[in-house]
């Protein structure tokens, strides 16, 4: 076959054994390196993603303790405020009470100062009476008064000092 586009001929073979010879070649010195290359790149990236798939794992624990921390540190933190509230009313209540006990030992006091001034103006009141009684009475025996109008008039004047006492 002559002058056509494929021509079989002993050149043929040799061109085709230097074709499988350089395919050979190629796969030892390209092909194999290169498969190679790619599957430590392939076992490289596997490793970073299961790295990043561990890491990302531990991330979410993490977050979760800290969250977990968080709640705890804020119901602490709401407990150490109802403690403190608690505190301050308890507090609050032992100053009441203690006004409450002052102020009433003050009324106490004041309630005697003014007995006791009472006491005192009656007593006052009392003498000044048995005083006036006594000058009356030495008047009535200086002018001579029967017994009878003196005797009324003691008695008259004994029930006007009850009535004042009572008040």
């Amino acid at each position: 076959m002559a002058g056509g586009l494929f021509e079989l001929g002993p050149t043929t073979f040799v061109q085709a054994g230097n074709f499988c010879i350089l395919l050979g070649v190629l796969k030892f010195v390209l092909y194999d390196p290169l498969k190679k290359a790619i599957k430590e790149r392939q076992d490289k990236v596997r490793d970073q993603l299961d790295e990043a798939d561990s890491l990302n794992a531990r991330a979410k624990m993490l977050k979760e303790e800290y969250e977990g921390k968080l709640a705890d540190a804020r119901r602490e933190a709401a407990q150490q405020y109802q403690k403190i509230v608690k505190e301050a009313e308890r507090i609050k209540q032992d100053r009441l009470t203690a006004l409450e006990e002052e102020l009433s030992g003050l009324k106490e006091k004041a309630r005697q100062d003014i007995e006791n001034e009472k006491s005192k103006v009656t007593e006052g009141l009392r003498s000044a009476a048995g005083n006036l009684a006594v000058d009356l009475a030495g008047k009535l025996l200086r002018e001579g008064i029967p017994a009878d109008v003196q005797e009324k008039l003691v008695k008259n004047f004994a029930d006007k000092v009850g009535t004042w006492n009572a008040s």
